[in-house]
């Protein structure tokens, strides 16, 4: 048998159990207080990454904003000159439409004169021009050269509506003296049939004289519209209207 030997002064372990225990705390605070700190500076890290994020975030919105504003605004300047040069053009035409007629007084009445029969003598002549009005069913089309002024229901929940429109017109008035009632009907046909004349009337007839000699007084009256184009025949000094 071996004898029983004491273990070498140096590896004897006289640390108690609660000092190793201890230790054994420490270092698992230490360890804690390590991760704990990484942790918080993992933390503060994460969070300055979500502020300069969020404030990024906000930058570009704001940005993408201002500039949805200006562009927003430049539409708005844009519609706001368009509406301007309408408001501008709509005038010159107006302008335009008032001293560029498609026929001239000394062509309205060259053209009376000579459909007038020789027999016939115009002792008035009155011209001047005025704007007409009428209503129409709003299907209906508007001629050319007319305004629609107002659009109106003729009875509250009926879908029919009617429009009144409006044109110029040259207004003639004319005086003479004939021979016979049939010289002025004769007359009267043929500014009818002239494509020039609308409306043409016989105001009155009535016995008068010329010179010690009977003849029929007369008053009539036409109109001669400025919403249409007119053309001068090459063989004759008579204006039509074009179509």
């Amino acid at each position: 048998m071996r004898p029983l030997t004491a273990p070498p002064h140096d590896q004897v372990d006289f640390l108690p159990d609660w000092y190793r225990q201890a230790q054994h705390r420490r270092a698992s605070l230490r360890r804690q207080i390590v991760l704990l700190s990484i942790m918080a500076v993992s933390m503060a890290l994460l969070a300055i990454t979500i502020h300069r994020s969020n404030h990024k975030l906000r930058h570009e919105t704001l940005e993408g904003r201002l500039q949805q504003i200006d562009l927003a605004q430049g539409r708005v300047n844009e519609m706001a000159r368009l509406q301007k040069e309408k408001r501008v053009l709509a005038s010159e035409v107006r302008i335009y439409r008032r001293l560029a007629r498609p026929i001239n007084y000394s062509e309205i009445t060259g053209t009376l004169d000579m459909l007038r029969p020789d027999q016939i003598s115009l002792t008035e002549l009155h011209v001047h021009t005025e704007t007409i009005e009428m209503v129409q069913s709003a299907d209906a089309p508007v001629p050319a050269g007319a305004t629609v002024r107002k659009k109106s229901s003729r009875k509250p929940g009926k879908k029919a509506k009617t429009v009144t429109i409006s044109y110029p017109v040259v207004v003639i008035e004319a005086e003479g003296h004939a021979p016979s009632n049939i010289d002025i009907a004769n007359f009267v046909g043929r500014l009818h049939g002239s494509g020039l004349f609308r409306s043409v009337k016989m105001a009155n007839s009535r016995e008068g004289d010329v010179d010690n000699i009977v003849t029929r007084q007369f008053r009539i009256s036409m109109e001669v519209p400025l919403n249409v184009v007119y053309k001068k025949s090459s063989r004759e000094e008579v204006v039509h209207a074009d179509g």
